[in-house]
């Protein structure tokens, strides 16, 4: 509910028009994405801390699969 929020909201339900208001969609979605990364990289650094070695069998394609299929 916050302004920000409802900016992303209203991006999402239709940008041209968000743009018509004279909004920076842009911007928005620099931030957002801006936020995931972080998001991604905290996880990643608990992550790391939690099995305490990192190699990249870490991040083979089975366990990447696996890790999707988990979120979703």
């Amino acid at each position: 509910t916050s302004p920000w929020g409802r900016l992303l909201q209203a991006m999402r339900d239709d940008e041209l028009a968000t743009r018509g208001l004279g909004k920076n969609t842009r911007l928005l979605k620099v931030q957002a994405f801006a936020i995931a990364c972080g998001m991604v990289a905290i996880a990643g650094v608990i992550y790391a801390a939690y099995i305490s070695y990192i190699d990249p069998s870490a991040a083979s394609l089975d366990h990447s699969i696996l890790m999707l299929c988990m979120i979703i």
